[in-house]
C-alpha cells in the first residue's frame, strides 16, 4: 500500500508541477491536507477493517464503563469495538473515532488483557478527553496549517535551487523528499510542544472523568514498565524528540489533578 500511494503521489506531483509551474504548490498543499482529513477520520473507520479484526465488545463491565464515562463526558458513543492488535504488537491502547454523530471507542485486545479494569477506564478516559477538548480537530486544523506553510516553503526551495522556470527532472523527487525530511526534522519541537500539552489536558480531564487518579498512576507505571519508557529523558531530549511528557512528569500531573 506504502508503494502504491507513494508512486500515486510521485505521478500527481510532477503532473502538477508541469501543468501549474506557479500554483502547483496550492495543489500539493490542499492534497495533503484532504490526506490529513482522510487519515483521521476514515481511515479508523475504512482501511483498518483491512488489517485488523474489530468485534464488538459484550463485556457488561467494560460496556458499562464506557456508557457512564461517555455520559460525563457528554460524547455519545454508539459502537464498543475490540480490535486483535495483539496480532502485532504487545503494546496496550485505544482511540476514539468516528464521522458526524457516529462515535466509536476501539479497545486493543491488548489492554483488556493486560490490565487491570480501572486502568483500562483510565486509557478510555484519556482518549474521550482528547475527543471532548478537541484536540483532534485542533492538532488536524494545526497540521494543514503547517502544510501549508511547508509547500510554500518548497516551492520557493526549488526555484532557488533548481532553475529551470517550468519543468523539473525526475531527481526532484530525491530534493523534495529531503527537504521535508529536514524540515519534519526542524519542526519536530513546535510539533512536540503542542502534543504535549494535549496530553497534559488530556491527562487532567481523564482524572477528573474518573476521579480515580491512584490508577492512572498506576497505569503510567505499568505502561513505562512494559514499554521499556525512559522515565527521566533528559530535558533536550524530551523538549526535541518526545510527543507525550515523560512518566514521571505525568504522574505528578496526575497526582496534582487528584486533588482539585
Amino acid at each position: 500500500m506504502e508503494l502504491i500511494l507513494s508512486v500515486a503521489g510521485f505521478t500527481l506531483l510532477f503532473g502538477a508541477i508541469n501543468r501549474w509551474p506557479g500554483t502547483w504548490w496550492l495543489a500539493g498543499a490542499t492534497f495533503i491536507s484532504i490526506w490529513f482529513i482522510v487519515q483521521t477520520f476514515l481511515w479508523p473507520v475504512v482501511v483498518s477493517l483491512l488489517f485488523n479484526r474489530f468485534v464488538p465488545a459484550n463485556d457488561p463491565a467494560v460496556l458499562t464503563m464506557v456508557r457512564e464515562l461517555s455520559e460525563k463526558a457528554n460524547l455519545p458513543v454508539d459502537q464498543v469495538l475490540i480490535m486483535d492488535a495483539s496480532r502485532r504488537t504487545i503494546k496496550a491502547n485505544a482511540y476514539f473515532t468516528g464521522l458526524g454523530r457516529t462515535k466509536r471507542i476501539v479497545l486493543y485486545d491488548t489492554l483488556l488483557v493486560n490490565y487491570p479494569p480501572d486502568e483500562v477506564e483510565a486509557v478510555v478516559a484519556h482518549e474521550m478527553a482528547h475527543w471532548s477538548r478537541g484536540h483532534i480537530v485542533r492538532g488536524l486544523t494545526l497540521g494543514i496549517l503547517g502544510n501549508f506553510a511547508l509547500w510554500g516553503l518548497l516551492f520557493v526551495f526549488l526555484r532557488a535551487t533548481i532553475p529551470q522556470l517550468t519543468r523539473y527532472p525526475p531527481y526532484t523527487w530525491a530534493v523534495i523528499l529531503l527537504f521535508f525530511l529536514l524540515a519534519s526534522f526542524a519542526g519536530a519541537p513546535l510539533q512536540n510542544y503542542f502534543s504535549r500539552n494535549m496530553e497534559i489536558e488530556a491527562d487532567r480531564v481523564a482524572v477528573k472523568l474518573t476521579g480515580n487518579a491512584p490508577a492512572a498512576v498506576r497505569l503510567q507505571v505499568d505502561l513505562a514498565a512494559k514499554n521499556l519508557s525512559d522515565v527521566t529523558p533528559a530535558a533536550f531530549v524530551q523538549w526535541f524528540s518526545h510527543s507525550h511528557p515523560s512518566a514521571l512528569d505525568r504522574i505528578e500531573i496526575i497526582q496534582q489533578a487528584g486533588k482539585l
